[in-house]
């Protein structure tokens, strides 16, 4: 059997209704960061009713990997499926309110079909991409094509960028707060290891083979408790503060973004975000506290490392106080990834974008802003695996005037591209595990580094 028959055959295999019914089902099960299990248990079990080998991988209470395996001949190329079960929000209003305000139907763990797209908490990011790899494994499996190599499908918990740290009020720790690739890490770490790596991300269909590092930093300033009846408070810590975020928007960030580049692929684009500000009492704010704290996310450049995106953001600020002596800031990472990139001429890079070509059409550069985004490919080429990040489009509701009633924070996943994924993932599955290590030249490789 010729490869193009064996890509044809496992094609065939492939059901639309299918994706569209597994995609549902993982939406309606809510797995929030921390609580993996019982989607991880319905995937492990759906699995293994496919014919895959499965191992359901538990690495902490409440938490584990689903891993599905199809045995290859062992002189082939070993390719991972891997696509991460947590949600980016929880499904539960009081602890998303403060980041979407009130939940609709599109931010609860309620499956649904609506106008083409699948929707619910974690239907864009990533449910809908874990439903269109396992399908195509499946078909692979069922098809009953000869492989020479492995493929692995793994389920993860753990990918959604959240990490443990110290607020002034609240210390938020525990697995609920572990995330930012644990379960891929232990995936690795524990016998599951790969030469290549396909990730359904939603990239709105673009074929990346870069992903930016972050950083997430914890900046605190300090200054006087003063009560409001006295006239002259000077600079208190929420000026500062607000000073401080002021000047890393209106001149670190147009520094930083002068960084961009442009590869054939998409455009990578640095930027940083400031995602919360706390300080002071609620509930008694009858004079200006005395310390504030912001936590911001740095997307490090491509050709950064999170060692030098760090000393970046510290020479800055040692520049804000020279300039003035009160802007004192103190700063602490708490979540660290580094940027990399897979070689233009890597196999599974290749061989993905040709059936890409083949089944959806032209390719033209991805200039979604998603492109630059991080996720667990950074840790994969940390193994010198060669990963590409391909997912559908969609929607990720932002505010009002956008949600349609369906829930700021809510997602919706196109049920054409998880199709068009399904059929992809397929083939470039089934043409790179039909080849040999030496017809490849998979040995001995390097980590996967920073250059385009």
């Amino acid at each position: 059997m010729t490869i193009e028959m064996a890509i044809g055959k496992a094609l065939d295999r492939l059901d639309p209704d299918t994706v569209t019914r597994l995609a549902v089902d993982l939406v309606s099960i809510q797995s929030r960061t921390g609580e993996e299990l019982r989607v991880a248990e319905f995937l492990a079990d759906y699995m293994r009713r496919g014919g895959l080998d499965v191992e359901l991988q538990t690495f902490a209470p409440n938490r584990a990997n689903a891993v599905g395996v199809i045995r290859g001949e062992g002189d082939g190329p070993r390719l991972m499926f891997n696509g991460h079960l947590d949600t980016s929000i929880t499904g539960d209003e009081a602890e998303d309110y403060p980041m979407t305000g009130p939940l609709g139907a599109a931010s609860r763990a309620h499956g649904q079909v609506r106008r083409g797209h699948v929707i619910g908490c974690g239907a864009y990011n990533m449910k809908g991409g874990v439903a269109a790899m396992v399908c195509a494994a499946i078909a692979v499996k069922q098809a009953g094509v000869p492989l020479r190599g492995d493929l692995i499908v793994a389920g993860v918990a753990g990918e959604i960028e959240k990490a443990p740290v110290k607020g002034i009020i609240r210390t938020y720790s525990g697995e609920l707060y572990n995330g930012g690739g644990v379960g891929t890490r232990h995936l690795l770490n524990h016998g599951y290891l790969a030469d290549y790596a396909l990730v359904p991300e939603p990239t709105h269909m673009g074929v990346l083979r870069s992903r930016l590092g972050l950083l997430f930093v914890k900046l605190t300033t300090r200054g006087d408790m003063v009560r409001a009846c006295f006239p002259e408070k000077g600079k208190t810590a929420i000026s500062k503060m607000f000073e401080v975020l002021t000047a890393l928007e209106r001149d670190f960030g147009p520094e930083i973004a002068k960084h961009t580049q442009i590869h054939e692929d998409s455009i990578y684009a640095p930027g940083l975000s400031i995602g919360a500000i706390e300080s002071g009492w609620p509930y008694k704010p009858w004079a200006s506290p005395a310390v504030c704290c912001a936590y911001v996310d740095f997307r490090m450049p491509l050709g950064f490392t999170p060692r030098g995106a760090e000393q970046a953001l510290r020479d800055f600020f040692d520049g804000l106080r020279r300039r003035d002596p009160e802007l004192e800031v103190q700063m602490e990472v708490f979540l660290s990834k580094a940027s990399n990139t897979t070689p233009r001429d890597s196999y599974i890079y290749r061989s993905c974008m040709g059936f890409y070509e083949k089944h959806v059409g032209r390719y033209e550069r991805c200039t979604s802003p998603l492109a630059s985004y991080s996720d667990d490919t950074c840790i994969m080429r940390e193994q010198a695996m060669e990963a590409v990040v391909f997912g559908a489009g969609g929607v990720r509701y932002r505010g009002d005037a956008d949600s349609e009633g369906l829930g700021i924070g809510g997602e919706a996943v196109s049920i054409d591209d998880m199709l068009h994924l399904t059929r992809v993932y397929t083939a470039t599955a089934v043409d790179t595990c039909s080849r040999l290590r030496s017809e490849l030249a998979l040995s001995g490789r390097v980590p996967a580094g920073t250059d385009a």
